[in-house]
């Protein structure tokens, strides 16, 4: 299956103060989709660089700030959307919706530990999220991951490294079909072709 495809689809809903996902159901697999920026609302919370630390871990560690508020509003939305999911479960986001399906994944991973061998995450120009603090004693909850990424995409690289910021995984890197067209280089149909 090709996940990029999931974002052509119909039947996209909304949650939240404006976050968009789709599920996606086949024989062997559960998909749940996050979409990319397309509100207002949704730049205000991306604009939120300032790192909050998630709060009531047994290993405290610190988020992107905006990111974290919107999944806190729709975190047990999906908890109890997959409590009897018995199948393999496919987390996947674009750009804002990367960041919020890597909150997810770690979410599901943390409050159903028997369905982790089956959990994956796959993002497409998602921005950086998870500070360094404690980064290493947490990593495993993203351990089957791909975070593909385009050298020239701008949002994938931000915020900076230098504030603190990470990927939960070495990226995969894609190749730019426009090396000087940035905005082309964050577009979906962009990371489908690479």
């Amino acid at each position: 299956m090709n996940y990029t495809d999931i974002f052509s689809m119909s039947g996209w809903q909304t949650i939240g103060d404006d976050t968009q996902y789709l599920i996606y159901e086949t024989e062997n697999e559960y998909v749940i989709a996050f979409y990319g920026s397309n509100s207002k609302a949704d730049w205000k919370n991306n604009f939120a660089f300032r790192k909050k630390p998630y709060k009531n871990m047994p290993v405290p560690f610190s988020v992107h700030r905006g990111f974290l508020k919107v999944w806190k509003l729709i975190n047990d939305h999906f908890i109890d959307l997959v409590k009897n999911v018995n199948k393999p479960i496919t987390v996947i986001g674009h750009s804002y919706g990367g960041a919020i399906a890597t909150l997810c994944m770690e979410d599901l991973w943390f409050n159903y530990p028997e369905k982790r061998v089956g959990l994956k995450l796959i993002t497409y120009g998602s921005p950086r999220i998870i500070g360094w603090k404690n980064y290493n004693k947490i990593k495993e909850r993203w351990s089957n991951s791909v975070i593909y990424s385009n050298r020239i995409d701008l949002v994938s690289n931000i915020p900076p490294f230098i504030w603190g910021y990470r990927h939960v995984k070495k990226r995969t890197f894609i190749k730019s079909k426009h090396p000087m067209r940035f905005k082309e280089n964050h577009m979906i149909w962009n990371y489908e072709k690479g």
